[in-house]
C-alpha cells in the first residue's frame, strides 16, 4: 500500500469530452475510490445509508420531507435514515408565542434557513432553536364619553329657516270675487187633471168612414 502513501501525490486528469463543465462546480462532490491488484478498495466505500437526528427547543416543532417526496409532520427526537447521497428537507414551525431563530450542529450555527435542505453524504445531528416572543401589550382601554365632564363643551347652534308663504284664500265676504250659481230649470211633474186624454170619439168616426169605404168598394164591383 505505499503507493498510497500521502507522500506520494496521485495525479488524476479527466477529459473534457467525458464531462459537463457543471462537474467543476465547487458543489460538486467527487468521490475517488482506488482498487488495488488484491481487489481491496481504498478507502472502504461508504454504507448506502445515512442517519439524521433530528431535535427540537421549546416553542416549536419540525416537518421531514424524505428523499421519495413523502412528508413526515413532527420528527423531533426521531433518528431518521435515508441512502447516501439523499436529498431532504427540514421545515421549523414555531408554536404561537415563539419564532425560529437557527438551526444548529453540535452547539454551533448551522443555519438560518426555513425550510433546510440537506444532502446527506454523512450522518448528521440538527437541532431547531425557537425563542419566545413576548406578545404585544394591549390597546388601552376605550375612554367612555361622560357627559357630566365640564372640560367637555358642546356648542348647539340653531339654524333659522323661514317660514313658507302663507296660501292666499279668497275670502267669501271679498267684494272682488263673484260666485255666480246657476240653477237649471226643472219643470213641475204633470198634475193629474193636466194628463193628456185618449181621443177616443176621433177613432170611432175613423173606424165607421173606413167600413163605409169598404161597402161602397164591394158594391161597385159588384156591378
Amino acid at each position: 500500500m505505499s503507493q498510497l502513501d500521502k507522500s506520494s501525490p496521485i495525479n488524476l486528469y479527466i477529459p473534457t469530452q467525458a464531462v459537463a463543465p457543471s462537474i467543476l462546480d465547487k458543489s460538486t462532490v467527487i468521490n475517488l475510490f482506488i482498487k488495488t491488484a488484491e481487489g481491496n478498495i481504498y478507502p472502504p466505500p461508504p454504507s448506502n445509508k445515512r442517519s439524521l437526528i433530528v431535535q427540537c427547543g421549546q416553542g416549536g416543532r419540525v416537518t421531514y420531507d424524505d428523499e421519495f417526496g413523502q412528508h413526515y409532520e413532527n420528527v423531533c427526537g426521531q433518528s431518521l435514515s435515508c441512502n447516501y447521497g439523499c436529498s431532504v428537507q427540514l421545515y421549523a414551525k414555531p408554536d404561537s408565542g415563539y419564532s425560529f431563530t437557527f438551526w444548529s450542529k453540535d452547539s454551533t450555527v448551522l443555519s438560518y434557513d426555513n425550510p433546510l435542505n440537506l444532502v446527506m453524504f454523512n450522518d448528521l445531528n440538527v437541532k431547531a432553536n425557537f425563542v419566545y416572543v413576548s406578545p404585544p401589550p394591549p390597546p388601552p382601554p376605550v375612554q367612555p364619553f361622560n357627559i357630566l365632564d365640564k372640560s367637555c363643551v358642546i356648542q348647539l347652534s340653531v339654524v333659522s329657516v323661514p317660514p313658507p308663504p302663507p296660501i292666499q284664500l279668497p275670502s267669501v265676504l271679498d267684494k272682488s270675487c263673484t260666485i255666480q250659481l246657476s240653477v237649471p230649470s226643472i219643470p213641475p211633474p204633470p198634475t193629474e187633471e193636466e194628463k193628456p186624454v185618449f181621443p177616443y170619439e176621433l177613432v170611432l168616426v175613423l173606424v165607421v168612414i173606413i167600413v163605409i169605404i169598404i161597402v161602397l168598394a164591394t158594391i161597385k164591383g159588384g156591378r
